[in-house]
């Protein structure tokens, strides 16, 4: 019988910095990143983008971010999403494990 799959645990996972726009404002976004891990490591290596914030100075924020997570030895890849928000979390913000 095989083993489950491994659940993706971020022990280091640094939040993104909050960039503004030239004008001093937030722009603010949801996305959806993907990470890939070195399973042996736990490193990601590289971070495509499933969904885009919808700014450009966002999604960079986000990957530069993502990419100093560290991660359990064993997961390939790992779905992460992002909000960014002047108004604290959004409303149907939920904690899911």
């Amino acid at each position: 019988m095989a083993d489950p799959p491994a659940h993706a645990i971020a022990y280091y996972a640094p939040k993104p910095e909050y960039p503004t726009l030239p004008d001093g404002s937030r722009p603010e976004g949801s996305g959806m990143f993907v990470l890939h891990i070195n399973p042996k490591t736990g490193l990601v290596k590289y971070v495509t983008v499933e969904k885009s914030t919808g700014f450009a100075i966002l999604d960079r924020a986000a990957i530069d971010s993502y990419k100093q997570w560290r991660f359990n030895h064993g997961v390939p890849i790992a779905k992460c999403p992002i909000t960014f928000t002047t108004h604290g979390l959004p409303s149907d913000w939920k904690f899911e494990q």
